[in-house]
């Protein structure tokens, strides 16, 4: 392209969705979610030592729930968004910087509150390469103030849910997040292996999560949306070894932790610490691999929030890929929770009734165009 445009993607889709939830014998819900949606970005070439992109996005949405236990009533949004990213190159450090302002409206029937919301983030990032690691050795640091306005399932809904067990709240007058947060990165590599450490804090205000309060309506526990200012923290590290040009150990592991900024006490749904470690062979076409997860007990909850064990699950697979007839031929056998472990994940909002699947094994056959 001439002038300073270097690209400008852009996409579109539209969405018919349509599911139904079952009470008993009967279909007590049907929801029917339709949505248009559309992205365009702009790259220009560089400037000297500026580079990056511009662009927009919008979304239009018409959500509908039907039945005598109708969760909301129907509710048409609207959102669009710009944003602009950008990066200041040399050497020994790169800057980053962007922001994007987002403008969305809920419209619903039945005379309920329409909400429109005004929100904008921004960010902006260091990237330090030390001359004495020869570009082996990276400090990633950034500074950034994020918003997310609440969805039409937080604002609007008041009904039984059987697909979550619940009887939901939603609160009509809740206010959007605002968060301040940092991270620090610290990335190496050499010969045979590379890896990375990440610290991060992100103090939120308004943070919006479901709230048990203790009732039962319609036979379900009673949940409601609410919003309080919290801090969430975490590390997460992630680390690669070749210990053979065919064989790789990969390591990774997480934390995080959640609290009420008024009191001290934990979130909802928060996860456990984990820990994945697998081993990956690969000969050509030829790939053979198996990786245990270890994840630890979680007892830090909030209110009446089931407690879970932690636990241990293994995956093995195997994959071969051929060419033929112009197409990738592309052979998986997979073998998840080979220990048949009973478990039950933290993040499951039907953990207290429902454990995660058992052991499974999975063939396919797939062909690439």
């Amino acid at each position: 392209l001439a002038g300073w445009l270097q690209s400008y993607p852009a996409t579109f889709g539209l969405r018919n969705y349509q599911h139904s939830e079952p009470e008993g014998d009967d279909v007590a819900t049907i929801f029917h979610n339709d949505t248009a949606e559309g992205e365009v970005l702009l790259s220009h070439r560089r400037m000297g030592r500026l580079v990056g992109s511009l662009g927009g996005w919008f979304m239009s949405r018409a959500f509908e729930s039907i039945g005598e236990e109708a969760l909301t009533p129907a509710v048409d949004q609207g959102a669009v968004a710009a944003f602009v990213y950008e990066e200041v190159e040399s050497p020994r450090a790169t800057l980053q910087f962007g922001g994007r302002f987002d403008h969305a409206t809920f419209e619903p029937d039945q005379h309920r509150r329409i909400r429109t919301f005004n929100e904008w983030s921004a960010s902006a990032g260091l990237l330090l390469k030390p001359q004495a690691a020869k570009d082996d050795f990276v400090i990633a640091l950034n500074l950034a103030r994020a918003s997310r306005y609440p969805s039409l399932e937080e604002l609007y809904y008041f009904g039984p849910h059987p697909g979550n067990l619940s009887f939901e709240i939603g609160n009509d007058e809740l206010d959007a997040e605002h968060a301040l947060g940092f991270d620090l990165s610290l990335r190496g590599r050499g010969a045979r292996f590379e890896g990375e450490l990440t610290f991060f804090r992100n103090d939120i205000t308004n943070y919006i999560f479901r709230q048990p309060t203790g009732d039962v309506q319609d036979s379900f526990l009673v949940v409601r949306n609410i919003e309080a200012d919290s801090v969430l923290t975490g590390i997460e590290a992630q680390g690669d070894v070749r210990l053979t040009n065919a064989l790789t150990l990969d390591v990774t592991y997480d934390m995080m932790r959640g609290k009420l900024k008024d009191g001290g006490d934990p979130l909802p749904r928060i996860p456990p610490q984990r820990l994945l470690a697998g081993l990956t062979y690969r000969k050509n076409a030829l790939q053979i691999g198996g990786s245990a997860q270890i994840v630890a007990d979680q007892n830090r909850v909030f209110g009446e929030e089931l407690p879970t064990e932690g636990y241990v699950t293994a995956k093995f697979f195997a994959s071969y890929s051929f060419e033929s007839a112009g197409m990738r031929n592309t052979v998986t056998a997979r073998l998840d929770n080979a220990g048949d472990t009973l478990y039950r994940n933290h993040l499951n909002y039907l953990k207290e009734f429902l454990p995660e699947a058992g052991r499974s094994f999975k063939l396919v056959y797939s062909l690439g165009f």
